[in-house]
């Protein structure tokens, strides 16, 4: 390329300090055309750059690295502060799928810049003739899809098409077929929709109160224990209700968090529950609040269990004013 291209190329980046003191052209103005080389693949997108107004157009082809269909390409170009271009761009395949290419801070000096696409793949952008030549690693790979993400809704299904083959039971509940005999109740409710079933025997219920736990920090502690001394088998759940006073400040995120465990001060499972004081709160002193936390452990062996109320702190400390946890194994 010749030094008009080069200083055409140069003014898409310092135009946007022309427009922020003049009035745009009412009319379309070609800048130029540049061969943009995707190292290190071998395509070479050619883009026309036109300004409208204040926004730089850009139109041209990817070469497909000589083949004889061309892919479309359309996009747009954003000067950056800093004096670099920021070039997006999408390219048709042949296939009516849009990949999108992203040049990022393509600078003026070296002409050269990172650029990478929705179908993952990733390089150095330069520009034939002046920064650089095509690469040699082949064609640019295609999206591994040939469904354009997102794109599949109701309307594409074909009514009562999707059977239990097609999902994942580990994550989707399959319909429930299984039944029990009589003098005998669902236990459990397995994943391709059988079902475990258990005698009707009564269920094991315990409770405990604590109270006046004071200092909760945001090292995980022992609040309250239950422990069943010889627990038949069956499904174990359990519910606790905290009663927890703390003080607030202003600009700090404070909350309290507990959880339910067979394990002693262990705090961060997935079923715990939290409340939070928002950072941007008045700051308050005294401030009482009840948190409600279940946790339902599945099927355990017949024999001695423990189970723990666990809580912990962040941003303030916390007391206690008083908690119940009750359990129940159910046969």
């Amino acid at each position: 390329m010749n030094s008009l291209t080069r200083h055409a190329l140069a003014s898409v980046a310092t135009a946007a300090v022309i427009l922020a003191s003049s009035a745009a052209s009412a009319s379309a103005q070609t800048i130029g055309t540049f061969p943009f080389a995707l190292q290190p693949f071998c395509n070479v997108i050619s883009l026309t750059v036109t300004l409208e107004g204040n926004t730089y157009r850009l139109a041209g082809w990817d070469d497909g690295c000589g083949a004889t269909v061309r892919q479309p390409v359309f996009g747009t170009i954003a000067p950056n502060g800093d004096g670099t271009l920021h070039l997006g761009f999408t390219t048709i395949r042949s296939s009516g799928i849009g990949v999108e290419t992203s040049i990022r801070n393509l600078a003026i000096g070296p002409y050269t810049g990172a650029w990478t696409d929705s179908a993952g793949n990733a390089g150095t952008a330069v520009i034939v003739g002046i920064s650089g030549v095509p690469g040699t690693g082949g064609a640019r790979p295609a999206p591994v899809s040939t469904i354009a993400a997102n794109s599949i809704t109701s309307v594409n299904i074909v009514n009562n098409s999707i059977d239990a083959v097609d999902v994942n039971s580990s994550q989707i509940q399959l319909r429930v077929t299984g039944t029990c005999p009589a003098g005998q109740a669902v236990r459990v409710v397995n994943a391709d929709g059988s079902v475990t079933c258990g005698s009707q025997a009564s269920s094991v219920v315990l409770g405990s109160e604590l109270s006046a736990v004071n200092g909760i920090t945001g090292t995980c502690e022992d609040l309250d224990s239950l422990t069943f001394a010889n627990a038949p088998a069956g499904s174990l759940s359990c519910t606790a209700v905290v009663t927890t006073n703390f003080t607030h400040t202003n600009g700090t995120l404070d909350h309290v968090e507990y959880d339910i465990e067979t394990a002693t001060t262990s705090c961060g499972g997935l079923q715990r529950s939290i409340y939070e004081m928002p950072a941007e709160a008045p700051s308050s002193a005294g401030n009482d609040q009840s948190v409600t936390v279940h946790r339902w452990f599945g099927s355990i062996p017949a024999g001695p269990i423990t189970v723990y109320l666990n809580g912990r702190t962040a941003g303030t400390g916390a007391n206690v004013l008083a908690s119940q946890l009750t359990c129940t194994v159910t046969q």
